[in-house]
């Protein structure tokens, strides 16, 4: 990112043109700017793709036609002593226009600023762990071998027994770490709770119904091998027009959608207490979205 500070309106204008031929005719684009807007201090290409991409939502969502409005204002920031953690914030503000079927970003912003900046934190804390965790195998391996190349002791089985154990247990470390941290937003969206309460009931169900998360990582894995052909593909067909920021973001959009979407529907499996859906379900969402299975031993006699 390269962060500079940025005349809001001047980026609108720029991009009114784009816009309009990419949304098509149905779509009329119109910009509504504050003449005394304050510069912001912002990444330009970023701005223009998030614009990009609402404006794609925002059609989609209009299927008949419509009319567009691009508004600048001048805000009140409710935050400007917040801590760094508010790019966190993303993930649930991305979880909850998934939720909604809708395309917003100021008022998830602030409904989720305090879960956002726990998740943040929570992050760097376990950052440091892994570091604390990786230093303590390095240097438990360095030190085998620094006893057989210079000592010759003669436990090189038992070094040759340590370094896979090790290695397994980093990579098992690993996988359970992501796991957790990937599931934890929508366990804290849906519950409104502590990364340390959401960290807990996802290694909760990881230890009593294994099964599914590991056929989730499987089933992962085999998704991002298919993306990746896929987008080594689309790449080179289209003369690497695809990896190009306006026509990338468009082409790339499904994919997290489609990533986080399904990490959604898996945690529905569980019971109401991790249903992202369970306080809403926008209506056109109904007719496709079963409601979530009964928890075993709570069926009405």
């Amino acid at each position: 990112m390269q962060p500079v500070d940025q005349d809001i309106n001047a980026l609108v204008r720029r991009v009114l043109d784009l816009l309009g031929r990419t949304l098509g005719e149905r779509i009329d684009v119109r910009a509504d700017l504050a003449p005394d807007l304050a510069p912001v201090h912002i990444d330009p290409s970023q701005l223009e793709s998030a614009l990009l991409n609402l404006a794609v939502n925002a059609r989609d969502a209009m299927p008949e036609g419509g009319v567009l409005t691009i508004r600048t204002r001048n805000m009140a920031s409710e935050g400007a002593n917040e801590p760094a953690g508010t790019p966190d914030r993303g993930r649930f503000v991305f979880i909850d226009c998934l939720v909604r079927n809708r395309a917003a970003i100021a008022e998830p912003w602030r409904e989720f600023r305090q879960e956002g900046n726990r998740f943040f934190v929570f992050l760097l804390v376990l950052m440091l762990l892994s570091l604390v965790l990786v230093a303590l195998f390095g240097g438990l391996i360095f030190g085998l071998f620094v006893l057989w190349r210079n000592y010759r002791v003669s436990n090189v089985p038992a070094l040759f027994v340590v370094v896979p154990i090790v290695v397994f247990a980093w990579v098992a470390f690993a996988v359970v770490v992501n796991l957790i941290t990937y599931f934890m937003p929508p366990v804290m969206y849906t519950r409104r709770c502590s990364p340390v309460d959401a960290a807990r009931a996802i290694l909760q169900l990881l230890f009593d119904d294994p099964a599914p998360f590991i056929l989730f990582i499987l089933l992962m894995i085999g998704f991002w091998i298919g993306w990746i052909m896929l987008g080594c593909f689309v790449t080179c067909a289209t003369c690497c027009l695809a990896s190009l920021p306006y026509i990338g973001t468009v082409i790339v959009l499904p994919v997290p959608v489609f990533f986080r979407s399904f990490s959604l529907l898996f945690l529905r499996q569980f019971g109401p207490d991790y249903d992202v859906w369970a306080g809403f379900m926008p209506p056109e969402f109904s007719p496709v979205l079963l409601p979530p299975p009964v928890p075993a031993g709570t069926e009405a006699s």
